[in-house]
């Protein structure tokens, strides 16, 4: 009888003992394997949050924008006109552009005034680059260009004012020149929760039709937000548009703009390679455990075999193949068990209410690559762990083996 016999037939005669010792392994596999498809979730949306609600894919800017960007971002405008925007539509994998205009003014309503950081721009195309970004108005409409004096600010902001709408409102604003303008306004909506603190709180969108007016800086921009049919393209089509545009302009992918994003996701990985080498360790403790005792049980038989002339070498791989199979009858349960669990919330999902108002949207997914590495670890680590037990049953003696017994 062969050793992988020998193995199976062991392992399906103490099943009690086999299927605590494939549960470690299965609850190890179907741990790893649902965080990590949960996260991938998660990620996923925390991205579609910052790229389809807020920067785009791409964005274009005068070069030396975003080091002046603090100081005086006007005077780094540019000229937009069909021209430029069908330029950039043309590379491949873009599917939208959309000119904004982006500067610091002031709020006033109910002789009260507070400072803002206003962006503007063109509802049709902006809402093709963010289709999400109407998502953010939790209350009220968003940003439409039947409405050109409509704005939509931050809840905190409109509170602060106590401006309902009742009363007349205005944005100004200095010019490039330094010129304070103004415009008479109106809220149509607002965003986010009332008490949400930080930069959102001071946040204020508008047309770009009323802020060029605002600012006198009709047919100008001073960025082009550009949405890709496949992120996955994203640094591709930033490397041929900064090849079209040339030196004068600034080509930024949504990672460059956003390195928080990122240095969170790296924070997040960390965390998670944390929690793999947990629920490793719980496995291998399991496996290891139950081979011990199963080791100690048998030690009449081991002494048997020993004498029959059974050589350590089989004796060795008769206990490390009976730690293969355990692990191959953990990892399968543990794949079946996270793959239901996986396809059905990636098809409801998870709906969090994210921190400054609307829904996080999490609909996990596992690549197979990501699968197959975390479900060969885990059977890697259960194989280590019958070493020792397998090891320690090698090195019995028929004479130590019967005394034990």
């Amino acid at each position: 009888m062969t050793s992988l016999q020998l193995a199976v037939r062991n392992v399906a005669r103490n099943r009690r003992r086999s299927l605590l010792a494939a549960s470690a392994v299965f609850f190890g596999v179907f741990a790893l394997l649902c965080i990590r498809g949960s996260l991938n979730g998660l990620q996923t949306a925390l991205r579609s949050v910052l790229v389809e609600r807020h920067s785009g894919a791409l964005q274009v800017h005068r070069a030396g924008y975003l080091k002046q960007v603090v100081g005086t971002p006007l005077s780094l405008s540019m000229k937009v006109d069909d021209g430029l925007l069908e330029r950039i539509r043309s590379v491949e994998h873009v599917v939208g552009v959309s000119p904004r205009l982006v500067f610091g003014g002031m709020l006033s309503a109910n002789d009260t005034t507070a400072l803002a950081v206003v962006t503007a721009f063109d509802p049709a195309r902006e809402y093709q680059v963010c289709p999400a970004k109407p998502q953010d108005v939790t209350n009220g409409k968003p940003v439409s260009a039947e409405a050109l004096d409509g704005v939509v600010a931050a809840s905190s902001l409109l509170r602060r004012l106590k401006w309902d709408g009742s009363t007349p409102g205005a944005i100004l604003a200095g010019d490039r020149d330094g010129v304070l303008n103004a415009v008479d306004v109106k809220p149509s909506g607002s965003l986010g929760l009332p008490n949400v603190p930080g930069l959102e709180s001071r946040t204020v969108l508008m047309t770009l039709a009323h802020a060029q007016e605002l600012l006198r800086m009709p047919g100008e921009a001073t960025e082009i937000a550009i949405a890709v049919d496949d992120i996955r393209y994203t640094r591709e089509v930033r490397d041929a548009l900064q090849a079209l545009l040339g030196s004068g302009y600034e080509v930024h992918s949504w990672e460059d703009l956003a390195p928080a994003v990122k240095g969170d996701q790296h924070n997040q990985e960390v965390i998670f390679a944390v929690l793999v080498a947990v629920f490793l360790l719980a496995a291998l403790v399991g496996i290891s455990n139950t081979m011990l005792v199963n080791m100690l049980e048998r030690t009449r038989e081991i002494g048997t075999m020993v004498s029959l002339g059974m050589r350590r070498g089989r004796l060795l791989s008769l206990f490390i193949v009976e730690g293969v199979a355990l692990a191959l009858l953990g990892c399968a349960l543990g794949i079946l068990g996270s793959a239901l669990f996986l396809a059905y919330f990636n098809h409801v999902g998870f709906h969090v209410k994210a921190v400054g108002g609307g829904v996080l949207h999490i609909y996990p997914v596992l690549g197979p690559v990501q699968a197959l590495e975390l479900t060969l670890t885990c059977a890697a680590g259960a194989v280590v762990a019958s070493l020792y037990p397998a090891w320690k049953a090698s090195r019995m003696t028929p004479m130590s083996a019967m005394t034990a017994a």
